[in-house]
């Protein structure tokens, strides 16, 4: 990484309580964990980039481009939620494409940064970086350096890096212990550690020179969301409702304790000031 003082980013993923299941007939219950989470970040002072399904941008436009209007950087999160490992090389490119497009004429501003549905850049979509170069994107937050059921590249690099030329990738936080990558900085695993663990490993990270990112769903701040997604594991059940009451409050004391926070760049030429 870059010399210089550790960066502290935010980013927030734009998306419904029901992303999961996208045929699932249920009112959206997005605009007011959204109008929320904008309310604290303007608290804080703090701007953030947002990764916008299409789909709940257009229902919530006016509310997006407040976000824009409140200095806000915009990316790309799909047309849909769509895993990328589960499309073809044609279509993720259609769809990225299409995806710039509607969201650059919603908000009138540049669209150059994109992150998949559930991180789900992994080894089977080596394919996926040239089609974001091809649709012209240059900044990337889509990989996860650790390992679960669903997403993640364990060895892949946990500092900004250059993901193709002109493509840089800035991943999820994680912190090497004993050998493996432990994530902290955001969603379920924010959510699960108590708020003394992800301090001192947000701490560990920047006193070792390394960028920090918290990311959160607005859903995750919605502690009276209906409690009858039809996951069809314990798992997956446990991962979207686990300690939803905590969140807001948790969020709020990081921006607080671990800021100044910033948006993720968004060409590449300034994601070439993070990079070493």
């Amino acid at each position: 990484m870059a010399s210089g003082t550790p960066p502290a980013f935010f980013t927030v993923d734009v998306e419904d309580w029901t992303a999961d299941f996208p045929d699932l007939s249920a009112p959206t219950r997005l605009a007011e964990p959204l109008s929320r989470l904008l309310d604290l970040l303007a608290r804080h002072g703090t701007r953030a980039t947002l990764f916008l399904l299409v789909g709940p941008a257009r229902q919530h436009a006016e509310l997006v481009r407040q976000a824009v209007r409140q200095g806000h950087r915009i990316g790309l999160h799909g047309l849909d939620h769509r895993l990328v490992y589960e499309s073809t090389p044609e279509h993720f490119l259609r769809d990225v494409r299409d995806g710039r497009r509607q969201l650059e004429d919603l908000t009138g501003v540049q669209v150059t940064s994109y992150r998949a549905p559930c991180w789900s850049f992994t080894r089977q979509t080596k394919w996926a970086p040239d089609a974001l170069v091809e649709a012209g994107f240059e900044v990337d937050s889509s990989i996860f350096p650790t390992k679960n059921h669903v997403y993640g590249i364990p060895d892949a690099p946990i500092d900004p890096y250059w993901l193709r030329r002109g493509l840089a990738e800035f991943p999820p936080s994680v912190l090497k212990v004993a050998g493996r990558n432990i994530p902290f900085g955001g969603g379920f695993y924010l959510r699960a550690s108590p708020l003394w663990l992800t301090r001192l490993l947000a701490r560990r990270a920047t006193s070792a020179g390394r960028a920090v990112m918290v990311y959160v769903h607005p859903w995750e701040v919605d502690e009276d969301q209906p409690r009858d997604l039809p996951y069809t594991s314990r798992l997956g059940r446990a991962i979207h409702y686990l300690n939803l009451r905590g969140t807001y409050d948790k969020v709020d004391l990081l921006l607080r304790d671990l800021g100044p926070f910033e948006p993720l760049p968004q060409t590449a030429a300034e994601a070439a000031r993070f990079i070493g």
